[in-house]
């Protein structure tokens, strides 16, 4: 009775499509994306027919596996914002493959950017190293520092920046900056275990420690076992995250083994 009825149903679907034109073409184009679907599955776009390849059913399915599959994207396709923020979702790298002027577009190259913090790398030179670009991807992505120019990661007033909303952004700042003592102090106040990436003098600072204990204790790891800071009587009187106890409580016992 079951079958019965789901085939008197279908049938009616089907009839009713014929019936109207517009509900046909809609009824078409499901079937051909779910066909494009099971075909990307099993088969790499790289190995496709060009036309598939030019195909937005069979392109999208293909990019959402693999970002880095834009390489074999038709030229027109690449040029495609939809499909190049389909790809950079799921691969930040895939950007390499857009069309040059998609990497030379200051709003599109911010989009990708928001969805991978990678994709910078690949963005026009002359719009990596302009300091205004820098500041606007900082903001939107205060990781991408990775991925910036070495001017941009020695710049003060940038790095400052990202690391004020992302405190572990610090390890991709220049060696320089990571011994600077205002840089360090915004990125510990944001994520105390940023501490792991300030300079060696530094590490041994008692308000960039104090600071990094405020905000996790874990932080204190991060400084020296004999680091007189262990016994600074703040540090062990001061109501820091249980990590931070342990910590101490930690080097203790290991000292007395040695």
């Amino acid at each position: 009775m079951g079958t019965t009825s789901t085939t008197a149903k279908a049938a009616s679907a089907a009839a009713g499509a014929r019936s109207s034109p517009a509900a046909f073409s809609v009824l078409r184009f499901t079937a051909k994306l779910h066909a494009a679907v099971e075909v990307s599955r099993h088969t790499p776009l790289r190995d496709m027919a060009p036309g598939r390849r030019a195909d937005l059913a069979f392109v999208l399915p293909a990019l959402g596996r693999s970002g880095m599959a834009l390489k074999h994207v038709s030229p027109e396709l690449r040029a495609d914002r939809t499909v190049v923020l389909a790809a950079v979702a799921q691969e930040g790298q895939a950007l390499r493959f857009a069309a040059p002027r998609l990497r030379r577009s200051r709003s599109f190259v911010l989009a990708c950017v928001a969805q991978s913090a990678s994709a910078l790398e690949h963005a026009h030179p002359r719009l990596r190293a302009d300091a205004a670009f820098a500041e606007l991807a900082l903001a939107a992505q205060p990781l991408c520092l990775a991925f910036a120019p070495s001017s941009v990661r020695a710049s003060k007033a940038l790095v400052l920046a990202a690391v004020a909303q992302r405190g572990e952004a610090l390890y991709h700042a220049s060696e320089a900056l990571r011994g600077d003592k205002e840089v360090v102090l915004a990125a510990v106040a944001q994520c105390g275990e940023a501490l792991e990436h300030a300079s060696d003098e530094l590490k041994t600072d008692r308000e960039v420690v104090l600071a990094a204990c405020r905000q996790d204790g874990c932080a204190l790891r991060f400084t020296a076992p004999d680091d007189p800071l262990r016994e600074d009587p703040e540090v062990k009187t001061r109501r820091f995250p249980p990590c931070a106890r342990a910590s101490i409580q930690q080097s203790a016992f290991l000292g007395n083994l040695v």
